[in-house]
């Protein structure tokens, strides 16, 4: 509902190209392109049709990734410590991606 208020916003000629463009194809209008086709100032049926098959951006991987103790505990002593941990965990990957990507290639 919200995007149909931002649409609203636009001047009735963009909105009649949005809707041919809508009656066209088979679009969706979520609340953050429906923002977006009313901050542009010149709305045309490539702009138009630029919004609408723009896809959200794919999160980034966090620098920072948590297991449980429970997890830890069942492969390292709790005297071990966090850095030696993280150096094994990264070494236990490395080796297991060498594997499957020698497998994937057999």
């Amino acid at each position: 509902m919200r995007a149909g208020v931002e649409l609203s916003f636009l001047k009735e000629d963009e909105q009649d190209l949005l809707s041919e463009i809508l009656s066209e194809d088979n679009y969706k209008i979520d609340l953050n392109k429906a923002i977006r086709l009313r901050k542009e100032t010149n709305l045309t049926a490539k702009k138009i049709q630029e919004i609408l098959l723009s896809q959200k951006p794919i999160k980034k991987l966090t620098n920072k990734i948590s297991i449980s103790r429970r997890a830890i505990s069942k492969y390292f002593p709790p005297e071990i410590k966090s850095k030696e941990i993280e150096e094994t965990i990264e070494k236990a990957l490395e080796l297991y991606f060498s594997q499957n990507n020698a497998d994937k290639e057999n």
